[in-house]
């Protein structure tokens, strides 16, 4: 078009619309390079208007296109890149905000930079889709001097379809919850955590003095639930436990948005489980016991599903106290006789929930309860590898790996060949397998025993697997040696992991 209206066609000569499209275009590709390909396509824009060209001027949609294509890229520095965007935009738009009352930005163009942010991987990210929230909120408030005001009122009639009313730079709920649920997953504990909470605050003072647009909901609650859960601190359980209760008392006082759900109860059944706290695992237990007894109540939004059982589960594999074996394997024998009554999907025990009873029994530290959680493991390994559905995975080999390193006495060699057939009989098919380390059960004479036998046959088909690519960054062999199949210093990979991570 630019060729053909510089050949004197001036019926064909690209205008704002025009450019917007291709810059559009490139945002919704998604593809290499796009990002920059659009930037280059505003700078022209901004060059060509400097230049006197009025038809071609950037535009809050020529923007907003840009930023998009920096936040679908998912390049380094991308966030960062959509943020000075952004920012080029107000100090535009400050300059002179009637000349430039089309590049105000909007909810849309805010929304696509917190977004941005929310799942860049960059230290301090969350953060920064905080700021966002605050510039948005700075500018809904600023207002307009008064020529600038009636302008606007014009361009508001104009627009007002378009635009809502005009209310388009007004943060909402949506924009709340999103940075909320960024602190949640920025790994930043209990700063992160804190952060959360105070977002709820501003938010509940927000809608309390007439921003309609601004509620807390019961997502809202249950991402400040999940970032103390995650927050790895001492008061994280009970503080989780407290804004749960608090949630509860709005629903009871007839605030029906902010209703606790089986997600909600799960993250605080999480937090209990991260803590590994006395009495945390009793703690779970309790409140799944409570959503039990709302759902036969006829609530449905209490149900608990597998994953609320497998994280009590876990609680008690994490909790050391004697019995929790017993505990873990109590609750998946519920689970497995619900299942079996009611066929409901959502009950189903599967590999994650027999690994966490098997991980329950792995670190038993009671001697009382030693040799009960040693049967016990291999019990609920031979029924996890009996269904037909479900199978062990690279986790559960792990696992009966630590089994055998903590629980088999060394001169017990009946039980330990039944701990390699255990683990040998589907290692083939796996993709993933991670092996601890056995030297506490090593002989230390020459002749092997069959422990040793066990972990060298395991080793052995790791290898197979690293030939076969299927583990690249993961090398096996002898502390201080270099492994055959890398060619890189040995490593050892611990297997003791969280079942939920």
């Amino acid at each position: 078009m630019n060729q053909m209206y510089r050949e004197g066609n001036s019926s064909v000569k690209p205008d704002t619309i025009t450019y917007n499209v291709v810059i559009n275009a490139y945002a919704k590709s998604g593809g290499k390079g796009a990002a920059q390909e659009a930037e280059h396509l505003l700078q022209r824009m901004h060059m060509m208007y400097d230049q006197g060209d009025l038809s071609v001027k950037p535009n809050v949609v020529t923007y907003g296109a840009v930023i998009d294509a920096f936040a679908k890229s998912m390049e380094r520095n991308a966030a960062a890149r959509a943020d000075a965007l952004l920012a080029n935009m107000v100090a535009l738009h400050q300059s002179d905000q009637v000349r430039h009352s089309d590049l105000r930005p909007n909810t849309y163009v805010f929304n696509t930079v917190i977004n941005a942010w929310a799942k860049s991987k960059e230290r301090g990210a969350a953060a920064k889709a905080e700021e966002m929230l605050v510039a948005m909120d700075r500018l809904h408030a600023s207002g307009f001097p008064a020529a600038a005001r009636a302008e606007r009122v014009l361009h508001n009639m104009v627009n007002r379809l378009r635009n809502h009313g005009g209310n388009d730079v007004k943060p909402t709920t949506i924009n709340f919850n999103t940075v909320l649920d960024a602190w949640a997953k920025s790994g930043e504990g209990e700063a992160a955590a804190e952060r959360a909470e105070a977002i709820l605050e501003w938010m509940d003072r927000l809608n309390k003095s007439g921003n309609t647009d601004v509620k807390p909901d019961t997502i809202t609650f249950n991402a400040v639930i999940d970032a103390w859960a995650r927050s790895g601190c001492k008061r994280g359980p009970q503080r989780a436990e407290q804004i749960l209760n608090h949630m509860d008392e709005l629903y009871q006082g007839g605030n029906i948005d902010v209703k606790p759900d089986t997600y909600t109860y799960n993250t605080l059944i999480n937090a209990l489980a991260k803590s590994g706290d006395g009495g945390s695992a009793a703690r779970a237990e309790e409140i799944l016991s409570i959503m039990e007894q709302r759902y036969s109540a006829g609530d449905k939004s209490f149900k608990p599903n597998t994953r609320s059982h497998t994280s009590v589960i876990d609680a008690w594999a994490k909790s050391g106290e004697q019995g929790a074996a017993m505990r873990a394997e109590a609750i998946l024998t519920n689970l497995r006789n619900l299942y079996e009554n009611t066929k409901d999907p959502d009950i189903k025990p599967n590999v994650y929930t027999a690994n966490a009873v098997m991980n329950a029994c792995a670190f038993t530290k009671h001697d009382v309860d030693r040799e009960e959680a040693l049967e016990m493991a291999f019990r609920v390994f031979e029924w996890l590898d009996s269904q037909p559905d479900i199978k062990p995975d690279a986790y559960t080999f792990t696992i009966m790996l630590s089994v055998c390193a903590n629980l088999i006495p060394k001169e017990d060699a009946p039980c330990v060949l039944r701990a390699q057939r255990c683990c040998l009989r589907s290692a083939a098919s796996l993709d993933m397998l991670m092996i601890m380390s056995f030297g506490s059960l090593s002989s230390p004479s020459t002749s092997l025993s069959i422990t040793s036998l066990l972990v060298l046959e395991l080793k052995r088909r790791l290898k197979t697997f690293l030939s076969h690519g299927h583990v690249p960054w993961l090398t096996i062999g002898s502390r201080g040696t270099t492994a055959t199949t890398t060619g890189r210093p040995a490593t050892v990979v611990i297997a003791s992991k969280a079942i939920w991570g």
